[in-house]
C-alpha cells in the first residue's frame, strides 16, 4: 500500500491569478483534457460542494441546481457549447457522494468540525446532517452499501482525471509491467493494455506497479487477464485452423 500523503481539500485559490487557467479543452466523451485539466476539475468539484446541499442525497435533489452549477462553470471557463455537460454533472455528483462521505466517517462520526476545513459549508443544517448519519436507519444502508462494493474488487485505480488522465502513464507502467510480469507478453490489444494498466496498484517499497492477487497469483495470471489469455488462443486457433482449411481447398482438385 501506497505511503503517499493524501490529497488535501481542494481550495482554488490561485484560481485565477493566470488567465490561461480559464482555458479548458475537452475530449469526444466530454472529459476534460489538456494543461488545465486538474484544475479545472478542482475548481468544478468546489462549485458543487459549495453550491449543492451537503445534506441531501443525490437522488433528493433538484437536478436543476446541477444545471445551475454547470452554467456557471461554463460561463467562467468561457465553454462554447454544452458537450461535457452531462460529463461533468455525473463527476459533480460523483464528487458530492465522495464529500459526504468524508463528512460522514471523517467528522460526524468522530464528533469533529469540519468547518475549519471546508469554510463554505451551511453551518445551519450540520446538527441534522450529524443525528442523520448516526441513526440507525442510515448505518444499516450504509453496511448495506459497504457489502455491495466489497463484493467490487476489479475497481480501476485512475485517480480523479479517469482514463484520460492515465494515458500518458500508461507506456511507460505497461512496459514496467511486462518487466515484472512475463505473462502479459501473450495479451495484445490497447484495451486489455488499459484494463491492466488501469488495475495495477503502486507499491511504494519496491517503487513498482504491481497486479492485484485477483488478477495474479501463484505465478499464474488468473481473473480477467486470464480469460482474455484463454480468448485470444483460442482466436489464434480458429484463425489457423481457417488458414488450414483454406490451404487444403486450394490444392483440392476442383
Amino acid at each position: 500500500m501506497s505511503d503517499k500523503k493524501k490529497r488535501g481539500a481542494a481550495k482554488c485559490k490561485k484560481m485565477f491569478l493566470d488567465p490561461n487557467n480559464q482555458t479548458i479543452e475537452f475530449n469526444e466523451k466530454g472529459v476534460a483534457i489538456g494543461a488545465n485539466a486538474a484544475k479545472f476539475i478542482s475548481f468544478a468539484c468546489l462549485e458543487f460542494r459549495t453550491r449543492i446541499p451537503y445534506y441531501k442525497l443525490v437522488k433528493d435533489i433538484d437536478e436543476q441546481k446541477y444545471v445551475d452549477v454547470w452554467e456557471y462553470i461554463k460561463e467562467t471557463w468561457k465553454i462554447p457549447n454544452d458537450n461535457a455537460k452531462e460529463t461533468v454533472i455525473t463527476q459533480g455528483k460523483d464528487s458530492m457522494r465522495n464529500f459526504r462521505c468524508t463528512l460522514t466517517n471523517g467528522y460526524a462520526r468522530k464528533d469533529k468540525s469540519p468547518f475549519e476545513m471546508y469554510a463554505f459549508m451551511d453551518r445551519s443544517h450540520w446538527v441534522d446532517f450529524v443525528l442523520k448519519v448516526k441513526s440507525k436507519a442510515f448505518k444499516e444502508t450504509s453496511q448495506k452499501a459497504k457489502k455491495s462494493v466489497a463484493k467490487n474488487t476489479d475497481r480501476p485505480h485512475v485517480g480523479r482525471m479517469g482514463y484520460v488522465g492515465l494515458e500518458k502513464f500508461e507506456e511507460d507502467r505497461w512496459n514496467q509491467l511486462l518487466e515484472s510480469y512475463p505473462h502479459l507478453h501473450n495479451l495484445e490489444g490497447e484495451d486489455i493494455q488499459r484494463y491492466a494498466v488501469s488495475r495495477a496498484c503502486y507499491n511504494s517499497v519496491t517503487k513498482l506497479y504491481e497486479l492485484p492477487a485477483h488478477l495474479f497469483s501463484s505465478d499464474e495470471l488468473t481473473g480477467t487477464l486470464h480469460d482474455m489469455v484463454n480468448i485470444m488462443i483460442k482466436r489464434w486457433r480458429r484463425r489457423k485452423m481457417v488458414h488450414m482449411i483454406n490451404m487444403v481447398t486450394m490444392w483440392l482438385p476442383k
